[in-house]
């Protein structure tokens, strides 16, 4: 398969919906979530632990679409390269939907819902 091919549109379009999801999640989700949290009056380690939980979300999105990216440009590469990142979202997913279900009652509280299994369907499609 060339450069360009499906396989690789795939994976670059499982990127860009994990980069838009990022961008949502540091831009909005900082002001409307960790901002407030830090400023309650919680005790220091569960703030503490709140921050880490963000700062943790944003950069493992940042880091598994760089190696999404590198399996799109490197096609002999797809399954070492994308497996870490696909098996990241795909087990963020899972947690999204296990906690909004067991803790919340459903899956409309948590925005994260439908952006992890999309994303990871996504770029499992671009893996075969």
């Amino acid at each position: 398969m060339d450069r360009y091919g499906p396989k690789n549109l795939w994976l670059l379009a499982s990127v860009i919906a994990l980069r838009l999801l990022n961008i949502v999640h540091i831009c909005p989700r900082g002001r409307d979530v960790h901002r407030p949290t830090v400023a309650s009056t919680w005790p220091a380690p569960a703030k503490a632990i709140c921050s880490f939980a963000c700062q943790f979300t944003a950069m493992l999105m940042l880091f598994a679409g760089l190696a999404l990216v590198l399996a799109a440009m490197f096609p002999d590469r797809v399954p070492e390269l994308a497996a870490l990142p696909l098996v990241l979202t795909a087990s963020t997913a899972i947690l999204v939907i296990f906690y909004g279900l067991k803790r919340r009652g459903t899956l409309t509280i948590l925005p994260h819902r439908a952006a992890f299994p999309a994303i990871t369907l996504i770029g499992v499609i671009g893996l075969f």
